[in-house]
């Protein structure tokens, strides 16, 4: 027979249908919960049972302190932006004062990115069919590449190798290889960073 109590009101009983024995813990589970609904209050929980021929009892208890806090928002970054009549953002300032702004080129294709106030600058440059040609971050240069199906193939340092479909299944870079798995529809399932797909081969070289 199992009991809890809490803040010493009425006992919650249920009978436990394993076999219980000294030094042998059981799970058990009350199928009747307890209300911890109080804010700031601290329960006391006390839970028993009582084993047939034990000769004393007082040991099979615990108690225990529950505290019900209350859950404190936090705020980690906050944003506020502008948009444009044709709904692309022109602007976003973040709490600790930086102000990013955003201008299009006639096709509405992203043409620069402005910070303030750190005056940093990225620009953009596009192919005929859309696609970005370039990226220039602070006068660092970026070129990205297609290939005959207008699949992205590099972006600056990274490398990357599509399949049939048109579908990513690789990306590297200064800090590795990516792959990415697909499933019959051509949607993304899994991907292995690279310091995963490190770990994965060093357990298979180790098991060889």
């Amino acid at each position: 027979m199992a009991r809890y109590t809490i803040d010493g009101g009425p006992p919650v009983i249920q009978n436990v249908i394993q076999p219980l024995f000294p030094g042998n813990p059981v799970p058990f589970t009350f199928s009747q919960t307890a209300d911890f609904s109080i804010p700031g209050h601290t329960y006391q929980l006390l839970a028993c049972v009582t084993v047939a021929g034990d000769q004393y009892p007082p040991n099979n208890c615990i108690m225990a302190n529950i505290i019900h806090e209350m859950a404190v928002p936090t705020v980690y970054q906050s944003f506020s932006y502008q948009y444009d009549a044709g709904g692309y953002k022109i602007s976003e300032e973040h709490e600790d004062g930086t102000m990013i702004s955003f201008a299009y080129s006639p096709r509405n294709e992203l043409i620069t990115e402005s910070f303030s106030p750190s005056g940093d600058l990225n620009e953009y440059t596009y192919t005929p069919t859309g696609k970005r040609a370039s990226k220039i971050d602070n006068g660092n240069l970026s070129v990205y590449s297609y290939n005959e199906d207008d699949v992205l193939i590099s972006a600056g340092d990274a490398i990357f190798i599509p399949d049939n479909n048109g579908n990513r299944i690789t990306k590297t870079d200064l800090s590795g290889t990516t792959q990415y798995i697909y499933g019959y529809r051509n949607e993304l399932n899994k991907s292995f960073c690279p310091i995963l797909l490190r770990i994965i081969m060093n357990i298979q070289s180790q098991e060889d």
